[in-house]
């Protein structure tokens, strides 16, 4: 009996130990199975982090891009979509257009509205100015280069002197705030700026005007820029629906110098009773850009972000137009003038050139040493021929304080932008 229950015994405690082991067997194959899909993870890293795209100009969408990794060219696509955006290709062509944008806002609120409308000195004496304004303005985009949104905040302070019956000058400063929002993604873009101004502006007899302002200023930018991509689902090595989410941030300066020269003729009409005026109007404007290097710094410690070698740029453009306009004075001493504005300007420069990123992702195998070759973006597609139309009005409460707004379209083939802005003058 006891030879009976100690074979039961036995029998039970073989087959728990069984049990035990194929528990502990099992658990091993889990954790072979946790240990290799780490390990494909980490291959998958890896080979993010070994891809870069090949050296040439590249402004297509993320899709149509080469890329390549430290053996060969990858025949797939490596994303869906979001290459594009992980290499700047539809943000960074922005960065000098914005830069540029920002320079011509400042000039156009400084020529319309203090430079051509000046107090009543007599030769010797001077008057001063104060000035807000606010422009808030909609930029479209073309093919995978992103359209924005943006809001300049400028404050002017100027001066200004009658050395001649004929002939006043000034200086002043312009100050202020930018921000751009890019459409269909969260990046942007804020920049800090200054702009020093020297003018000149000469009227003779029969009303034939020259206006010449001579500029140089700065710019301190901060760029946040966001990107997404999803890795395709028959893509050989990497698991579908791998998703890279990430942000980079980065700062850079813009120094930049120019000469804007503007002669027009203004020709009163009275008819019937009716009262108004059209300029003819013929300007050449010269700019110089420094845009300073772009080093990202990422979110992602599998991404080192992008670096983008500093670029010199230049704008040389003329412009002929014409403005029909009426002045509505009233009982009151005050005045209203509306003014209705279109302009052909034709860019002779190379305002947008292409940019240059030495820097790709990071290779750990190789402690930290950058791998890939170096690739160059695509600048913007600036248009030879620009139409501009535009449309303002200003009210003068009194000799010292003004009250002003104005909206404009300016269109090509690839830039769109309608912006319009509201401001006052006080001048003393």
């Amino acid at each position: 009996m006891f030879i009976g229950l100690f074979a039961l015994l036995t029998a039970i405690l073989a087959i728990d130990n069984e049990g035990q082991k194929a528990e502990t067997k099992k658990k091993s194959q889990n954790l072979e199975i946790v240990k290799v899909e780490e390990e494909k993870i980490k291959s998958e890293i890896n080979l993010f982090l070994n891809v870069g795209i090949l050296d040439g100009k590249n402004s297509g969408k993320g899709e149509d891009i080469k890329w390549f990794d430290e053996k060969n060219i990858i025949s797939k696509p490596l994303f869906v979509d979001g290459g594009d955006q992980i290499y700047g290709l539809d943000i960074m062509p922005n960065m000098a257009r914005q830069t540029y944008d920002l320079i011509s806002n400042n000039n156009r609120i400084l020529t319309d509205y203090i430079i051509n409308n000046p107090s009543k000195l007599e030769v010797g004496e001077h008057s001063f100015f104060a000035g807000v304004d606010g422009t808030f303005s909609s930029n479209g985009g073309y093919d995978n280069v992103l359209g924005y949104s943006s809001e300049i905040e400028n404050l002017t302070l100027a001066m200004d002197y009658k050395v001649h019956p004929q002939l006043r000058i000034g200086g002043g400063l312009s100050l202020g705030k930018s921000m751009y929002d890019f459409k269909d993604s969260k990046s942007e873009r804020e920049d800090l700026f200054f702009q020093g101004n020297f003018f000149l502006d000469h009227i003779n007899d029969e009303k034939l005007r020259f206006t010449s302002l001579f500029y140089l200023g700065g710019t301190k930018a901060d760029l946040e820029r966001h990107y997404t991509a999803v890795v395709p689902d028959e893509h050989p090595n990497l698991n579908p629906d791998k998703r890279v989410d990430e942000s980079a941030t980065s700062d850079f300066g813009n120094f930049y110098i120019g000469l804007n020269n503007q002669v027009s003729k203004r020709y009163d009409i009275e008819k019937s009773g009716i009262s108004f005026y059209y300029e003819p109007r013929f300007q050449i404007n010269m700019t110089y850009l420094m845009q300073g290097g772009i080093d990202e710094e990422s979110s992602s410690k599998e991404f080192d972000g992008l670096n983008i070698e500093k670029e010199d740029s230049y704008s040389l453009y003329s412009g002929a137009g014409i403005a029909l306009g009426k002045d509505f004075k009233f009982k009151n001493d005050t005045q209203l003038n509306l003014e209705l504005g279109v302009d052909v300007f034709a860019e002779m420069g190379n305002k947008y050139k292409e940019l240059t990123n030495d820097k790709n992702f990071v290779d750990r195998k190789k402690a930290g040493k950058n791998s890939g070759k170096h690739n160059t973006i695509k600048g913007y597609d600036s248009d030879y021929i620009t139409l501009s139309t535009s449309f303002r009005g200003g009210y003068d409460i009194n000799e010292s304080f003004s009250l002003y707004s104005g909206i404009n379209y300016d269109f090509g083939e690839n830039e769109k932008k309608l912006y319009g802005n509201l401001g006052f003058n006080y001048s003393f």
